[in-house]
């Protein structure tokens, strides 16, 4: 949780691990607050909508430049036989 649009709300990111099969499954998303107990998903608008294996995300501001800086760890997979 961080607030990445710069409002003073938090916004929710959400790695998602999981469907193997389905990349579009597996985008991670980012959630940003409208202030009225509801979410936007805006991953594809912020350019953080990652479809790789991302298990884990890290926020790092910059207040003088106002930017972001994200950090994800992404496992990789070896190929499953089925």
């Amino acid at each position: 949780m961080a607030d990445i649009n710069g409002d003073g709300w938090l916004d929710i990111y959400v790695c998602n691990a999981g469907n193997m099969h389905d990349p579009e499954l597996r985008k991670n998303q980012l959630f940003i607050n409208n202030h009225n107990l509801t979410f936007t998903d805006s991953a594809e608008q912020y350019g953080l909508a990652e479809d790789g294996y991302s298990t884990q995300a890290s926020f790092l501001t910059m207040t003088e430049m106002a930017t972001w800086i994200v950090s994800l760890l992404i496992i990789a997979l070896f190929p499953l036989t089925v």
